[in-house]
């Protein structure tokens, strides 16, 4: 019988000022199958894209090819769901292109199998 073992959610950026670009904390998930990436937000105005980063040595970052991602509205939550994990760390950036708000997102992952 296969399993399916979760890891408890945790904060990858805390009170982030969206005004300005955002890096979250760097995340290994070598034995993970699946993550997904919670964006909690509050603010005025705001305009930016989501963007999620992978690497086995933490220097060089590739960028992950995830589904562009509706406008963002204040209230609304955003999922960024990353499958099929072949890399061992994971990071999530958000460019700022105007507005103002609050970030904090967090990161929940799951690894499937025997």
């Amino acid at each position: 019988m296969s399993r399916k073992h979760v890891t408890n959610r945790y904060q990858v950026i805390t009170a982030g000022d969206m005004s300005g670009n955002l890096t979250s904390i760097i995340t290994d998930v070598e034995q993970c199958d699946h993550c997904r990436y919670i964006a909690v937000y509050t603010g005025t105005s705001l305009s930016g894209s989501f963007h999620a980063w992978s690497s086995d040595d933490k220097i060089l970052w590739t960028e992950l090819d995830i589904a562009p991602l509706a406008a963002l509205a204040t209230g609304d939550d955003i999922a960024i769901i990353i499958t099929e994990i072949d890399f061992k760390y994971i990071k999530l950036t958000y460019a700022s292109s105007a507005g103002t708000g609050t970030l904090n997102a967090y990161i929940k992952a799951a690894s499937i199998g025997a």
